[in-house]
């Protein structure tokens, strides 16, 4: 009679980690994705702006 209410206890927290895992990593995806395709458009150092102009081109590993 124990069984039941642990198997239901298992299936809740699989559904829940499953869908915090696959949302969790869609979110963080996308941050990434976003941060890494968009251009540097704010540099609080002035020079740091003329350097960023100046180079030919930027490498993304």
């Amino acid at each position: 009679m124990a069984i039941a209410p642990i198997t239901g206890r298992l299936r809740k927290g699989l559904i829940m980690d499953l869908t915090i895992a696959l949302g969790g990593g869609t979110v963080c995806g996308a941050a990434w994705w976003w941060g890494t395709s968009h251009p540097l458009q704010f540099t609080p150092v002035p020079i740091l702006h003329h350097v960023l102009a100046h180079t030919s081109h930027r490498t993304y590993i």
